[in-house]
């Protein structure tokens, strides 16, 4: 599947935005935010551009089911953010059958199937479950929140975003139909 490692934290400011009315931006290498409002300044933050997304997605509370469990006890954007470094700088290239742990149940139940099962599990079962939350829980939280964005009416997808988007997630079969359903919705 052509889906980047980091898929999950370029969306998220993309996702968070037109709900609170916010954008991130960067003056040079600093991150700041302004709430799109009259007479709001710029603030500062700290941190790198995933540290400032997770702080504010979860300081806004944006979809509070998504942070109401641990998974491996650990706050599951912090356990997400630890596997993306993992993946970054401590186990960037791997190969099978030697895959990390997180990643073993969902190639043995298929990509496929899995991301059918998550997008369509209204119990959240997978969500915090560490055998397949590294899947589980971007697509919930990326499903959750755009629908709540799109009730909002403050965003729309443009034709070439969206066939963007639908191209990523593909594989040797051919589109995700459950993906491309997700985001044509």
């Amino acid at each position: 599947m052509d889906v980047s490692k980091s898929f999950y934290f370029y969306s998220l400011p993309r996702l968070i935005e037109p709900i609170h009315n916010i954008c991130i931006f960067y003056i040079g290498k600093k991150p700041y935010l302004i709430e799109v409002q009259a007479g709001k300044c710029p603030q500062k933050r700290d941190g790198q551009t995933h540290k400032v997304v997770l702080d504010e997605f979860s300081k806004r509370n944006t979809e509070p089911s998504l942070l109401s469990q641990l998974i491996d006890l650990e706050k599951p954007l912090n356990w997400l953010m630890i596997k993306r470094e993992d993946a970054n700088y401590k186990i960037a290239k791997f190969y099978e059958p030697n895959i990390p742990e997180h990643f073993k149940k969902i190639v043995e139940f298929g990509v496929r199937k899995s991301i059918k099962e998550y997008l369509l599990d209204k119990s959240d079962l997978y969500l915090f479950d560490q055998d397949h939350a590294i899947l589980a829980y971007p697509l919930r939280s990326i499903q959750l929140v755009y629908k709540k964005i799109k009730a909002t009416g403050n965003f729309q997808l443009q034709d070439d975003e969206l066939h963007y988007l639908c191209q990523l997630f593909n594989d040797k079969n051919g589109p995700i139909p459950e993906i491309h359903k997700m985001l044509r919705e």
